[in-house]
């Protein structure tokens, strides 16, 4: 599967020890997993880099269990490098966007900001990792901004756009749009919402 997909033949595979495949920044943290897994714990999502045959590497996500005689390891990779590039250029957006960005939790609570949001409310990223939108939300706008959020998880619409106050860390008020856009699994239901946070200046 994902190890043939390095561009090696079965043979060629099986004639050098898998550790030879791995990334060099990478092999304490496989040896440490396969350790885990030889003493029977299951492996889940685990990820590291295998040097393909042309000598670029790709990224393979690993579930992998202790066979029952405990001399075989039964293991499934999945080529992740797709993935992983998305993550990457999504990363470099998020935190060089002009603009605040942030990742919310279905519930509120800040999952992920840049250092534009931190700036623009006066909160650390520490402070506003622990708090949550609707606790610096000025109390006029809440029941609004809420109801276009339930709007999303009943999946009555996927995004929405408002002009709402945020209450800065100094006390004083901060005039913004968001646009919001909920994110979705496979089955459709909102996992996380992306928010972009404008100042309108007013």
């Amino acid at each position: 599967g994902a190890l043939l997909a390095l561009g090696y033949s079965e043979k060629e595979l099986l004639q050098v020890p898998y550790i030879k495949f791995v990334h060099p920044d990478d092999m304490e943290i496989t040896v440490k997993e396969t350790e885990q897994i030889s003493l029977g714990r299951p492996c889940t999502n685990f990820r590291n880099r295998y040097r393909c045959k042309d000598a670029t590497y790709k990224w393979i996500d690993w579930r992998a269990v202790l066979g029952e005689n405990n001399s075989v390891v039964y293991a499934c990779g999945r080529d992740i490098s797709l993935q992983k590039q998305m993550d990457e250029r999504f990363e470099l957006a998020f935190h060089t966007a002009p603009i605040g960005m942030a990742l919310v939790s279905t519930g509120g609570k800040w999952l992920k900001v840049n250092a534009v949001l931190c700036s623009l409310v006066g909160y650390s990223q520490e402070e506003l990792l622990e708090s949550t939108f609707q606790a610096i939300t000025h109390p006029e706008d809440l029941e609004s901004d809420l109801k276009e959020m339930f709007r999303v998880l009943s999946g009555e619409i996927n995004e929405y756009s408002i002009e709402k106050r945020y209450i800065k860390k100094d006390g004083t008020i901060l005039a913004a749009k968001i646009h919001v856009v909920g994110i979705q699994n496979a089955i459709n239901q909102t996992q996380y919402f992306i928010s972009h946070i404008m100042t309108t200046g007013k």
